[in-house]
């Protein structure tokens, strides 16, 4: 029992997504991902931090209450590496990996980049693929918990910097 995996694939076939994940590898990783945590919180948008597969990495997961342009997603994710980056400080970006969708749009014929669901079986039972209580750096007992704690964001766009690729996020400007 537990040895089924299961991949998502964020990109939707209109190039919109239901969520954006940076994911982290390496030594540094869970110091990158808290701070990127931190500066999603600091901003108003919740994320859930996922331990991954290996142990060696994180995902922050940003879920979105409704599907929004993968390429306004985007934006959001790299303007949360930016603001961990000024957070954390001595940041340098080694271990950030990439983010998910890993494209604003779909390759003709193809699915985009798939991740790695979490809460996997057995993995999960080893404290692995687990979302993370951002208080203790313990898994959440119940998958239930972690959703609470990691509610949707609500993210507007004007229409002019949609066109230009940005997103006028809800948090506050510095």
């Amino acid at each position: 029992m537990g040895d089924i995996f299961i991949g998502l694939y964020p990109l939707l076939s209109d190039n919109s997504c239901h969520f954006v994940v940076a994911d982290f590898d390496g030594s540094a990783a869970m110091l990158d991902a808290l701070a990127y945590t931190k500066a999603a919180r600091a901003g108003g948008v919740p994320a859930a931090l996922e331990i991954s597969q290996s142990g060696r990495g994180a995902h922050v997961w940003v879920f979105f209450t409704e599907a929004i342009s993968a390429a306004t997603a985007r934006c959001v994710g790299t303007a949360l590496i930016h603001e961990a980056t000024v957070l954390r400080g001595t940041m340098d970006l080694r271990s950030y990996d990439r983010l998910f969708p890993n494209q604003d749009v779909l390759p003709e014929g193809g699915f985009g980049n798939l991740i790695a669901a979490p809460l996997q079986g057995r993995r999960r039972r080893d404290g692995l693929t687990a979302f993370l209580d951002l208080a203790t750096l313990e898994p959440h007992s119940t998958p239930g918990r972690a959703r609470r704690s990691a509610r949707c964001s609500r993210m507007t766009t004007a229409s002019s910097s949609h066109r230009q690729g940005r997103a006028r996020q809800s948090w506050p400007a510095r």
